[in-house]
């Protein structure tokens, strides 16, 4: 997980980050979307080549290859967001 503020006081540290969890779903809904579509793409083809297994192998080879390409997209793909972060901190308090 990476810190994107950190805040040190004499008694406190304050750490602001992604929840990784978060992210985790986020990347997953992605990536089945984009699946979803690439498996249909591949139903498609292998239906129009019934009978022919050397052309199934390769159609299968083929779209598992796109299928981890589209896979190493989804996960390096920077996501960017904008936040305010409003802080009270009452330094009299024990």
């Amino acid at each position: 997980m990476s810190t994107l503020l950190t805040h040190k006081t004499m008694r406190t540290w304050t750490n602001v980050a992604p929840l990784t969890c978060i992210c985790h779903v986020h990347s997953d809904r992605l990536m089945a979307e984009a699946k979803n579509s690439l498996r249909a793409k591949l139903e498609s083809e292998l239906g129009a080549k019934v009978g022919d297994e050397s052309a199934i192998a390769g159609l299968k080879s083929e779209f598992e290859q796109k299928e981890r390409d589209l896979e190493h997209s989804i996960d390096h793909t920077v996501h960017t967001f904008s936040a305010c972060l409003d802080m009270q901190y009452n330094f009299l308090s024990k």
